[in-house]
């Protein structure tokens, strides 16, 4: 359900705009049981989609509410709940009700489903225009049925000077998942959605060709009408990108495997997850943390590599003296003759065989990734924070 995330921001607004319809003073009659009836169903849907509940299960048709052996769903249970719980109307209406009009199918669920959706949605594009300038993320994800969506947010700043990154709705990639047809879809969204293009200041996708390309990607073809708003990807993945593009090196990857193996080790029991947590916060929590705030600034990396015979002693001292803890003397691969499955340097010494196959060209390779995803335009880019009022980045 794409509405159920969105519901628990405004879970109360829709409620009280189904009330009201309940007030009108036309008598007990059967227009009003209705509007009643109605108004149960709708709480109960919103219930299930502030909590994040499923709303059904393996047995939601009418014939299977009559048989007491079946399991219908959460929503049909809950349905049944209230009415033995004191509503009245309700639980005269499963009784003596048309069977043709009971409002518990998943045709009616669905249509109170797309009804508060579009109630919450309302509300939040009337954030937006109140807020005006607003910024565009997107990405594409599949459900289980392998069918892809893209998801719309928007990110904007509200009246209390709060950043705020609101979902709107899903998309269907059914006419493709080419640039020109996800960016005729998101284009088509924000107009019908009712907000302006000339407001929008940003776009944020991921790396694909068909999001970020230069010439027939998503921001390329969006930013041919939203003149201002250029794409900006995300720091963090570019980040995630440059140690990936690192981890190709044999003897990096080979590393990482371990890593891999140890970290299903500890994660797969909750009792050694726990004895590893309380010894990282007792040894190595604040060497940790300030080694790795300096390995990934710029200026850091450039300084490693300058001064790579020091900084690979240290690091090479250090590893020697962790391992011994378990009793593990360092070694390296025996050199041969001719060798293409790994690393086959002739070398003096233990040290000098990493510096030469892991410390330098890991430094070397994230330094390249580096100068090649993180592009000057966008250091100008982030350069404009400088004039953003304080209280907006204070959080």
């Amino acid at each position: 359900m794409g509405c159920s995330v969105s519901l628990v921001f405004c879970s109360e607004k829709p409620l009280q705009l189904l009330n009201y319809s309940t007030n009108f003073h036309i008598g007990f009659g059967q227009l009003e049981i209705n509007r009643q009836i109605l108004f149960s169903m709708s709480r109960t849907i919103l219930f299930y989609c502030k909590q994040n509940i499923p709303l059904r299960g393996h047995r939601y048709d009418a014939k299977h509410l009559v048989e007491q052996c079946n399991n219908a769903g959460n929503f049909q249970c809950l349905s049944d709940l209230m009415a033995l719980c004191g509503d009245k109307i309700l639980s005269d209406h499963f009784k003596n009700g048309p069977k043709n009009a009971t409002y518990r199918s998943k045709t009616v669920q669905n249509e109170l489903i797309d009804i508060c959706a579009g109630v919450v949605q309302l509300l939040l594009t009337d954030r937006i225009k109140k807020a005006k300038f607003f910024s565009i993320l997107a990405d594409e994800a599949s459900d289980v049925s392998q069918t892809e969506y893209m998801a719309i947010i928007v990110r904007y700043i509200d009246e209390c000077c709060k950043v705020k990154e609101d979902f709107l709705k899903f998309i269907s990639c059914n006419t493709g998942l080419n640039g020109v047809s996800l960016s005729t879809k998101i284009k088509k969204s924000i107009h019908k959605l009712g907000m302006e293009k000339s407001y929008c200041r940003w776009q944020g996708y991921d790396g694909a060709g068909n999001m970020a390309g230069r010439l027939c990607g998503i921001a390329a073809l969006i930013l041919k009408e939203f003149f201002k708003a250029p794409c900006v990807h995300c720091f963090f993945n570019k980040l995630s990108l440059c140690v990936a593009k690192a981890c190709a090196i044999p003897s990096i990857r080979n590393m990482m495997d371990h890593v891999r193996i140890i970290s299903d080790f500890f994660n797969n029991s909750p009792k050694r997850l726990e004895d590893l947590s309380s010894k990282i916060n007792e040894q190595f929590r604040h060497h940790l943390f300030k080694r790795q705030s300096m390995f990934f600034e710029p200026s850091g990396l450039n300084e490693l590599m300058s001064s790579i015979d020091i900084s690979h002693t240290e690091w090479y001292k250090e590893a020697v003296s962790i391992a011994a803890t378990t009793s593990t003397m360092p070694s390296k691969p025996r050199t041969c003759g001719q060798q293409t499955q790994r690393d086959n340097h002739e070398v003096d010494n233990i040290s000098e065989y990493y510096r030469v196959t892991c410390s330098i060209p890991f430094l070397d390779h994230i330094l390249i990734q580096q100068d090649t995803l993180f592009s000057l335009e966008n250091l100008v880019l982030l350069d404009s924070f400088s004039i953003i009022p304080l209280n907006l980045i204070s959080d």
